[in-house]
């Protein structure tokens, strides 16, 4: 079984606030989470599409080059 990460542990992780993760999850809704409660837990394995390739939290540029 995946341990699910909280918005604080995610925000730790990617180097921004935990704010900002929030955002990702409830405004722009691209990063994936299940609200528990008052809290929002994200699967590890969906963090991986959070980052970019030099490494910064982000999202994936929908720019084709």
């Amino acid at each position: 079984m995946t341990t699910l990460l909280t918005v604080a542990a995610v925000a730790a992780q990617l180097g921004v606030e935990p704010d900002t993760v929030r955002k990702w999850i409830t405004r722009y809704r691209c990063l994936p989470a299940v609200k528990v409660g008052r809290d929002w837990l994200v699967d590890p394995a969906d963090l991986a599409g959070m980052v970019r390739p030099n490494g910064r939290p982000g999202r994936k540029s929908k720019h084709v080059t």
